[in-house]
């Protein structure tokens, strides 16, 4: 006997709760469009793109995380030490190479110490990162006499360090092809490659995982050490653009990120944690920024604009989707 199709009822809330995000997406960038007339010029969709950049990076080492059922919210301190790091070497005069690549050891050293005490503590991820999470904000307060900034002048930010954060290639900022390519290894990694299944499978059933001899523990390492690293190159960006170190600015982009990767699950069918998912969510909290920085609401209103969207997403998505189950259900009886 046939399966009955899905009443057309039924189907509509599917796309609509499948694509809510990307009518969100459409949404905002047609409310602002009619609010502002800068918003749709040439210079401030570079400017989008530039917001963009970082928080994808951010976001992308997140969606790795939160696809194996973890969560890092220790992304923010990775990112701090990565600039941190690199700007003080630069400052005393080491190489730019050299200092970049002292940075993303910091990263990497914050992915080891967490996937350490995850895979071999058995300490939840949301503990072990939590705790991370304080450790590094007390270390940057400690080293910095309570936040102190580190600032290159002219003469000691080199121009091959500047370029990283303020150059162009094709048109575009360097940041977003840095981003780009962050984006494209998470998803090669989760999605092309036989370490992404067993990532997934462990996120849907740790134990069934274990239980497959899956290599839990290597795959914990891969995670971690990977998101931390993404995060301390996002950081290094992040210095090369301001030319300084800014304590705890890790802080900003951490909620944002979590957010973009729970948006992006309304796109997938699973409700997987998903690269072009995550870039949807990126895309509507920068978009919400930008437009609303364009119209001038105060900054200290727009985290309430950013959460009221995120629960009107996800809100709606969800609800959308238990129609659509609903209704299906009714068609069949």
């Amino acid at each position: 006997m046939t399966t009955p199709a899905p009443a057309p009822q039924a189907s509509k809330l599917l796309f609509l709760g499948r694509y809510f995000a990307v009518i969100a997406v459409f949404a905002l960038g047609i409310f602002f469009s009619t609010q502002s007339e800068v918003f749709l010029t040439e210079r401030n969709f570079l400017s989008v793109v530039s917001q963009a950049s970082l928080l994808l990076i951010v976001a992308g080492a997140m969606t790795l995380v939160v696809r194996s059922g973890g969560i890092d919210l220790s992304v923010g301190v990775a990112l701090d030490i990565g600039a941190l790091i690199t700007v003080s070497l630069i400052a005393d005069g080491y190489v730019v190479w050299f200092s970049v690549l002292m940075g993303l050891l910091g990263g990497i050293g914050v992915g080891v110490f967490n996937a350490t005490i995850i895979a071999f503590l058995k300490v939840s991820p949301f503990l072990t990162t939590l705790g991370t999470m304080f450790i590094g904000t007390s270390l940057q307060k400690v080293l910095r006499s309570g936040g102190d900034p580190i600032y290159l002048t002219r003469t000691s930010a080199p121009d091959e360090f500047v370029i990283i954060g303020r150059g162009e290639m094709l048109g575009l900022p360097i940041p977003i092809w840095i981003a780009a390519a962050c984006l494209v290894l998470v998803y090669l990694l989760l999605d092309r490659m036989s370490v992404g299944r067993g990532i997934t499978a462990f996120g849907v059933q740790p134990a069934g995982a274990v239980v497959a001899g899956l290599p839990t523990k290597r795959n914990i390492y891969i995670v971690y050490v990977t998101a931390s690293t993404l995060a301390a190159l996002a950081g290094v960006t992040l210095a090369a653009r301001l030319t300084a170190y800014v304590p705890l600015s890790g802080d900003y982009y951490l909620l944002d990120a979590i957010g973009a990767v729970f948006i992006g699950t309304t796109l997938s069918k699973e409700s997987r944690p998903n690269i072009p998912g995550t870039i949807l969510g990126v895309l509507i909290f920068t978009i919400l920024a930008n437009g609303l920085n364009l119209i001038g609401l105060s900054f200290y209103w727009q985290g309430l604009a950013r959460g009221v969207v995120l629960l009107l997403v996800l809100g709606l998505s969800v609800a959308l989707g238990r129609a659509r189950v609903s209704k299906a259900a009714v068609a069949k009886a």
